[in-house]
């Protein structure tokens, strides 16, 4: 992975050092997924044969120091919390794999069909003729072997 361009994929300096960084995913080591200028610790539970698809989850946060809202944070990671991912190296970049249901090319939604569209909870579910299940893949900048977890308070 290339280093994230600094104000234009990241704001933080921090991130854009780290994500030039080399690494492949392991099961039962860490990796962080960087963001604007947060950063989210991860385990990786599953990588398949050929290193193109890896499993991991989240850790919960427990914040270690006591400087409040400031930069110097640290952190424990003793327990996973939260929804696995499925991420994908695919077009050249890791990518969050998800599930989505979308409407079949064609279709016209009608409000009539809005309770046999949608459950309980007001998701649109699979209806054949109507809707169908696919997949999105989301670019993730993400650094294997390496478990950080940041959050900045200024934004």
């Amino acid at each position: 992975m290339t280093a994230l361009k600094l104000g234009i994929e990241t704001a933080s300096l921090v991130n854009h050092l780290i994500s030039g960084a080399t690494g492949e995913p392991k099961v039962g080591e860490g990796a962080t997924i960087l963001q604007w200028t947060d950063r989210q610790a991860y385990e990786v539970l599953e990588v398949s044969d050929n290193g193109k698809r890896a499993i991991i989850q989240r850790y919960r946060r427990n914040r270690t120091d006591n400087n409040g809202m400031g930069d110097c944070q640290t952190y424990e990671y003793k327990e996973l919390e939260g929804n696995k991912l499925e991420l994908i190296y695919k077009w050249g970049a890791w990518r969050i794999k998800t599930k989505i249901v979308d409407f079949v090319k064609g279709y016209e939604y009608k409000s009539e069909d809005a309770k046999e569209l949608f459950d309980e909870n007001n998701l649109l579910k699979v209806v054949e003729g109507k809707t169908k299940l696919t997949s999105s893949y989301d670019k993730v900048n993400v650094v294997w072997s390496f478990k950080d977890e940041y959050f900045d308070y200024g934004f």
